[in-house]
């Protein structure tokens, strides 16, 4: 199982906590600490790559996508789209 699939069965609070990861095992200890299970044999894949939003202004993960599919960044309020 790679980290996307599970991913996808996340809340939205968990998949923003997962998002602010900068590593795959930075990743795994959320996980840990909000009592989610995963497989012992759970790969990355390419998650950081494809589900990495960053600010374009401030460089920040810290982004949360809107209703409207626009992206707010938590760091300095930019609003974008990708």
């Amino acid at each position: 199982m790679e980290l996307k699939d599970l991913y996808e069965t996340l809340s939205s609070e968990m998949k923003h906590k997962i998002r602010r990861c900068h590593s795959f095992i930075e990743a795994l200890d959320v996980l840990e600490e909000n009592y989610i299970d995963f497989p012992d044999d759970m790969s990355a894949g390419n998650f950081f790559l494809e589900n990495t939003i960053i600010c374009p202004d401030c460089g920040s993960v810290d982004v949360v996508e809107n209703s409207d599919g626009s992206y707010t960044c938590q760091t300095c309020g930019r609003v974008f789209i990708v």
